[in-house]
C-alpha cells in the first residue's frame, strides 16, 4: 500500500498511478505489485487514486482495468 505524501503531484487524473499522463495497464500493473507487496520501479503517484483515500489498492486496480477496456 502507497498513501499519498509531500512529494510534489501531477494534475489529478484518477488511475494515472504512474503519473504518465494517461491510464493504461501499465498502471494496472503497478497497481498490482503494490498490493501484493513488491516494491513499485518507479514513482507513485498516490494522489491520483480513484477514491481519495490516499492509497493505491484494489478500487484503482478495477478502475484502470475497466477503463483499458473499453
Amino acid at each position: 500500500e502507497i498513501t499519498a505524501g509531500t512529494s510534489p503531484v501531477s494534475p489529478f487524473m484518477p488511475g494515472d498511478v504512474n503519473s504518465d499522463g494517461a491510464v493504461t495497464l501499465g498502471d494496472a500493473i503497478l497497481c498490482m505489485k503494490i498490493i501484493t507487496g513488491l516494491s513499485p520501479d518507479v514513482r507513485v503517484n498516490a494522489g491520483n487514486d480513484v477514491d481519495h483515500d490516499g492509497r493505491i489498492g484494489f478500487e484503482e486496480l478495477f478502475f484502470i482495468l475497466r477503463r483499458t477496456a473499453d
